[in-house]
């Protein structure tokens, strides 16, 4: 592409503004995965340079991408922000459709999960294996309509998931 945007200028426009999106539907996979551990990384820059919290929650959308055992460099940088950005005020939000593509260390540091429909019985059939899923079946899950998700985990203060919609909000005109 043509864009020329150093990892540092995203962070630190991301830490002036409060908000930064970077779309990379465009580029090819070898972009992408680059962009992602490189924007993670420079975080842990300036985690390292400071010693203090960052204050930056990092949305990886399509996550089964970045997050897979055999990512490669992204996953590095996902496991270690999984396990460690906690105490940095550095969070993560990984998005997927594929939960099972997840690796398990990156699972078992997540606190807070939201699922809705689920792609494959193999899918329900994974994160019943590390969530109490209190009753919830693989039907149940299929009929669910769209802006409606469960909620598990330490945002959720019961020990079962609850269900959630999510209002319509209309588009701006």
């Amino acid at each position: 592409s043509r864009r020329n945007v150093l990892p540092s200028d995203i962070v630190n426009l991301a830490l002036k503004q409060k908000l930064v999106v970077i779309d990379l539907s465009m580029e090819d996979s070898i972009v992408k995965k680059y962009v992602v551990s490189t924007v993670i990384n420079e975080v842990w820059k300036k985690v390292e340079e400071k010693q203090e919290p960052v204050n930056i929650v990092a949305v990886v959308d399509e996550a089964h991408n970045y997050a897979c055992r055999y990512c490669g460099e992204p996953h590095k940088t996902i496991t270690r922000t999984s396990r460690e950005g906690r105490k940095w005020g550095f969070g993560l939000i990984l998005a997927t459709q594929r939960a099972i593509d997840i690796d398990p260390e990156i699972r078992g540091n997540i606190n807070t999960w939201f699922f809705s429909k689920l792609q494959t019985p193999s899918d329900f059939n994974e994160i019943s294996a590390f969530m109490n899923l209190a009753g919830i079946s693989e039907s149940s899950l299929a009929i669910l309509e769209k802006r409606e998700f469960y909620v598990a985990g330490l945002m959720n203060p019961l020990k079962i998931p609850v269900l959630i919609k999510v209002k319509e909000v209309p588009s701006p005109r």
